[in-house]
């Protein structure tokens, strides 16, 4: 009893009572059922009231006192009431609450299967996991349930249709498609696996998935001869094929059949909670960095490299390759650091960076330096600016660019190296899940890249962030080869040796 003065306890979630006017029944946590007849249950409905919220035992108590007239500080019936909702877990010390965790933009598209009776109890064990969510219906999916059940969970308008245009929604399909993070369409009938294998867009639903760049989750729920229809095998393939995520069926009760010839067999899509589960689990595209905002908003002690001189390897490759009236071009340039020290040590230099606030940070640090330094806003991967140059590096903008880019940008890149000319790249070769929008870039990688054009001379295994957990790299310098190399392989495999320190 000593520990219940402090104990704040509260109702359950479920508390399970059968009322009567001569007794009441409690269902406990166990499953075994406490009769309270006459006083005794008034006074255990009393209990249970007093515990809407959290309240320790003196204070109910002293709220007991209020509402019967007397002191019941002493009472043994109320201790033995108290005592046995406590031990079968109808009065619960409430633990916080865990955060609610950080969820997604979902869409919930759902199509006229039966299985569509269960979309209020999906939308809220998606709301429960932390998501927004918004729900698109066809007109066949609210036959089995009312917009306005879900509107109430979710407070916002369900779309009907694609026409179901407002002033605030002109193209609800498109601004749902560009709204969302991830779209769930479930259930998903037959028709529409159909629709969206072929690319049709004839309602919301497949509409908002035909306009949307967003992972696409499709939870088929139908008859198990319609699953196994060799039409609907065709479609999953191609809804495979296009990147879509498709949740198999499970066994469950056809609601076809007639209620007593009903036996469980392939075909509903997963419950609520199961499905709600597996949204999480899918993972979604990394968004490109916003360099400029990136820059802007970020406080600037949370940029590591912002104040970092440059790293000793970088700086013995300006010294080793320095010759006087040498230009040097430095690519994604940053708040600058590279390009002072290398204008310090006699270059001709020029900092390119694609966003304007991170050149105003450079030109701020030049400044300061007291060295006049050429400055470019442009893209490295499709530039603008043209010219040639003795020095061009790379310290850290390779590997933040999208996969798909390399190419583009290993061939922009090699234009500015004149004849001869090196290419001096550090790039980081782990993946680390803290350093956000970085893909490692591999030795392989890099010489096929570049082999075609340049000799690989020396390869230092190094690392980036020298102050904090280290993070794997490697600085690679490379010369571009001359007309009379031209054709040659790359210098590994054309008999030059790459020095690997």
């Amino acid at each position: 009893m000593t520990e219940w003065k402090a104990e704040r306890r509260v109702r359950a979630y479920v508390v399970r009572a059968l009322e009567h006017k001569d007794f009441l029944t409690v269902l406990g946590q166990n499953g075994a059922a406490f009769r309270f007849e006459g006083d005794s249950g008034r006074l255990v409905r009393a209990i249970l009231d007093a515990h809407l919220e959290p309240v320790t035992f003196d204070e109910l108590v002293a709220r007991l006192s209020v509402l019967s007239g007397t002191d019941v500080s002493k009472s043994e019936a109320v201790r033995e009431a108290y005592a046995k909702l406590v031990e079968v877990g109808v009065l619960v010390v409430r633990s916080p609450r865990a955060p609610t965790p950080a969820g997604r933009r979902v869409v919930l598209g759902v199509s006229g299967a039966a299985a569509a009776l269960h979309t209020p109890q999906l939308v809220t064990a998606l709301m429960a996991r932390g998501h927004t969510v918004r729900v698109a219906a066809t007109r066949r999916a609210l036959r089995f349930f009312t917009a306005e059940a879900v509107e109430s969970i979710t407070h916002a308008r369900v779309v009907r249709g694609i026409w179901d245009r407002t002033a605030s929604r002109p193209v609800p399909h498109v601004e749902l498609a560009e709204w969302a993070e991830l779209i769930l369409v479930a259930p998903a009938s037959a028709a529409t696996l159909s629709r969206l294998a072929r690319g049709a867009a004839s309602d919301i639903v497949s509409a908002i998935c035909l306009a949307s760049r967003a992972p696409v989750v499709i939870a088929p729920s139908m008859h198990v001869a319609m699953w196994s229809a060799p039409a609907t095998r065709r479609n999953v393939e191609a809804l495979l094929a296009d990147g879509c995520h498709v949740v198999e069926p499970i066994a469950g009760v056809e609601l076809a059949h007639a209620p007593d010839t009903r036996s469980a067999r392939l075909g509903p899509s997963p419950p609520p909670d199961a499905l709600a589960a597996l949204v999480g689990l899918v993972s979604l595209p990394e968004k490109p960095i916003d360099w400029d905002r990136f820059y802007r908003d970020t406080p600037l002690d949370r940029i590591p490299w912002l104040e970092d001189p440059p790293e000793d390897e970088l700086r013995q490759e300006l010294a080793e390759l320095f010759r006087p009236g040498a230009r040097c071009l430095d690519l994604g340039c940053g708040a600058g650091a590279l390009v002072v020290a290398a204008r310090e040590l006699g270059y001709d230099v020029v900092g390119m960076d694609r966003s304007a606030t991170a050149l105003s940070l450079a030109r701020a640090r030049a400044d300061r330096a007291g060295v006049a330094v050429s400055l470019v806003l442009d893209d490295a991967r499709h530039p603008a600016f043209a010219g040639e140059f003795e020095l061009v590096i790379d310290r850290g903008l390779l590997h933040t660019l999208d996969p798909s880019d390399r190419i583009a940008y290993a061939e922009k890149v090699a234009r500015f190296v004149r004849s001869e000319g090196h290419l001096v790249i550090k790039v980081q070769t782990e993946a680390r899940p803290e350093r956000r929008g970085v893909h490692p870039v591999t030795l392989f990688e890099l010489d096929g890249l570049f082999g075609r054009e340049f000799s690989m001379e020396k390869v230092q295994v190094v690392e980036f962030d020298r102050a904090r957990p280290a993070t794997p790299a490697a600085m690679v310098r490379f010369r571009r080869r001359g007309e009379e190399e031209n054709g040659r392989p790359s210098g590994a495999r054309s008999g030059e040796t790459a020095t690997l320190e």
